[in-house]
């Protein structure tokens, strides 16, 4: 989580500390309802200094369904981040594997192959994370031939 994400996240429980603490919970209770939350938005608890971009915007969705439970737009884009970002992170695979002059037909195999190898499952099955690890392993080979390019020697 970036120091971004962090203040986000903490401005964010702020709203919903304070809709407890209105409905008379004590800032221990408070504290331990947070923990709830995360297990409500994720099935498991975790710091939230340790989310990752997909979690933490479950979790916000979360939290701003009690903060602001009539601001359906706002849960719903946070919902919808995650999917977003993944299809961006394909987009730019896309582009890498142009400049890589990977030929359409041997992508999947190839993205597999790169997936398998680095993180030990196939492309399709990629977490968000595991997809940008993919992708800078394609930037630095794009890199690398640019480099071979302008010094063949």
């Amino acid at each position: 989580m970036t120091a971004a994400q962090h203040r986000k996240y903490l401005s964010e429980w702020g709203l919903v500390r304070k809709h407890f603490r209105a409905k008379g919970l004590e800032p221990k209770a408070c504290d331990a309802k947070r923990h709830e939350l995360h297990k409500r938005a994720l099935g498991y608890d975790v710091s939230s200094k340790k989310l990752t971009n997909a979690e933490f915007d479950a979790v916000l969705a979360v939290f701003s369904g009690i903060s602001r439970p009539n601001d359906l737009k706002t849960q719903l884009r946070l919902q919808e981040q995650a999917p977003a970002r993944l299809e961006r992170l394909h987009a730019r695979a896309a582009e890498l594997l142009d400049r890589l002059a990977i030929k359409p037909s041997g992508r999947g195999e190839y993205l597999d192959f790169l997936s398998r190898r680095i993180c030990g499952r196939p492309w399709v099955q990629l977490a968000e994370i595991e997809v940008a690890k993919i992708i800078g392993v394609l930037e630095a080979r794009a890199r690398q031939l640019v480099k071979e390019e302008k010094d063949p020697f």
